[in-house]
């Protein structure tokens, strides 16, 4: 499994999308429970794809648990860069 967000460096306050890449395995997954590092509460989802937003520019470690049908549970994290806030262009 490998997490990596887009685009490369976000500036804070806009969306950063989160995505999970996730080799096949003969058990399907049924859960994936990701942890931003922001203090935020983990979310629980089925999609390979998240949206977040980061309010503060930083580096932040995400760690993704990826729950499978038989009980397996894999881990896998990423580092997701937030710049400052964007300039507003009128």
């Amino acid at each position: 499994m490998t997490v990596y967000g887009q685009p490369q460096m976000s500036p804070a306050g806009t969306p950063t999308t989160v995505s999970i890449r996730d080799q096949e395995t003969w058990s399907p997954v049924v859960s994936y429970n990701l942890d931003f590092g922001d203090g935020t509460p983990t979310v629980t989802t089925m999609q390979l794809t998240v949206e977040h937003t980061y309010q503060t520019a930083g580096s932040y470690r995400v760690t993704v648990v990826a729950t499978e049908q038989n009980g397996d549970i894999t881990t896998d994290s990423g580092t997701v860069d937030v710049g400052p806030p964007a300039l507003l262009v009128p």
